[in-house]
């Protein structure tokens, strides 16, 4: 079992589970993705140069290819400049890593595609919430980071073009639409989107036409994000839903599932025929689907073969293996152990 960058966080409600959030986005505010390892890059799209290299063009492609956290340092004007100009990218084959369960199941590739994706790598955060927590998030991020600290774009349906007009502060920006230019989309830091404006951005979009590049494919899936987050999680245990289908065809380094009762159904005393089961498999769908955690991304049947079968059937040692499982991607406390103080705070003046 390979662990993904990210888990489930799944406090009990007002505990600080936003507040958790914000704090991580604070803390690597500056680390970018970085160019995975997998079998679908495709390497023979990096462009290929007649002449000598400058030295500025090797020190920005060895800076970007390196993911260094080039925005931390105080660097000059002009070289940051002509960092933000020429954002780091790769591309994938999109055929393949569509066909990714298939090929594992059969143990072939297929034919080889053309059809490719760019994915431009960000040091952005994109947060999906619910419409009726928009606001809240929109609250919780006033109060709790410092201003200016982050570049914030929040997009929501409900928002006027007459009110984004008449905006007085340009941090957090407001809009009613997700930019088209993937470009724009990572020189925030943080992305906070409801979830109809988000399905209203994959609307207009056909996500399966490739042919043309990324020309039909929506600007949020061509970014290959720091991290995402889901609030209220759960929603994605469902691969029919819509959050769930979208969430699959975004990129993203690390992800992260907001939900107070990822696991509601099994902390029951006494649970129906038939319902420990449908817990079992609705976070099944969240781990293979929403966390892509290996082999049950690509081979999503283990589960239930791995681990809902043995767990049902009292099987000698099911339990010890879905504790390691949960206890390695969830986190979640008790009410009594907030109460525990932090150390006392020492400041000793050494010169």
């Amino acid at each position: 079992m390979s662990l993904p960058l990210g888990g489930i966080l799944g406090e009990n409600m007002g505990l600080g589970k936003t507040l958790m959030c914000l704090s991580l986005i604070n803390l690597t505010k500056y680390e970018i993705t970085k160019i995975p390892s997998d079998n679908f890059l495709l390497y023979n799209e990096i462009e290929i140069h007649d002449e000598i290299k400058t030295l500025t063009e090797i020190c920005r492609e060895k800076i970007i290819h390196s993911s260094i956290p080039w925005k931390l340092y105080n660097l000059p004007t002009s070289v940051t400049a002509n960092l933000a100009k020429h954002p780091g990218y790769f591309c994938i084959d999109l055929n393949d890593h569509e066909k990714n369960k298939r090929s594992h199941k059969s143990g072939t590739t297929g034919t080889k595609s053309t059809s490719y994706l760019k994915l431009y790598m960000s040091s952005t955060t994109l947060i999906i919430v619910p419409d009726n927590l928009f606001i809240q998030w929109v609250d919780e991020i006033a109060h709790h980071v410092e201003p200016n600290f982050l570049k914030i774009l929040c997009a929501a349906n409900y928002i006027k073009s007459d009110q984004i007009k008449d905006q007085f502060l340009p941090n957090p920006k407001f809009v009613n639409t997700i930019p088209e230019s993937p470009v724009e989309l990572i020189e925030y830091d943080v992305i906070l989107i409801s979830q109809s404006c988000l399905n209203k951005s994959f609307a207009n979009k056909n996500r399966n036409s490739q042919k043309n590049g990324n020309s039909q494919v929506p600007s949020l899936r061509q970014v290959y994000w720091k991290r995402l987050i889901i609030d209220e999680g759960h929603i994605v245990q469902s691969k029919t839903s819509n959050a769930a289908q979208i969430c699959r065809l975004l990129f993203s380094e690390r992800r992260w599932a907001v939900s107070g009762t990822p696991t509601s159904g099994l902390t029951k005393i006494y649970m129906e025929e038939g319902e420990e089961d449908t817990e079992l498999q609705r976070l099944g769908v969240l781990i293979s689907n929403f966390l892509k955690l290996e082999p049950y991304y690509t081979q999503p049947k283990l589960w239930t073969q791995d681990i809902i079968n043995p767990l049902i059937n009292s099987r000698y040692g099911s339990e010890l293996i879905f504790s390691n499982i949960i206890n390695s991607i969830i986190i979640r406390h008790q009410p009594n152990q907030t109460n525990i103080k932090l150390p006392n705070f020492h400041h000793e003046k050494l010169y």
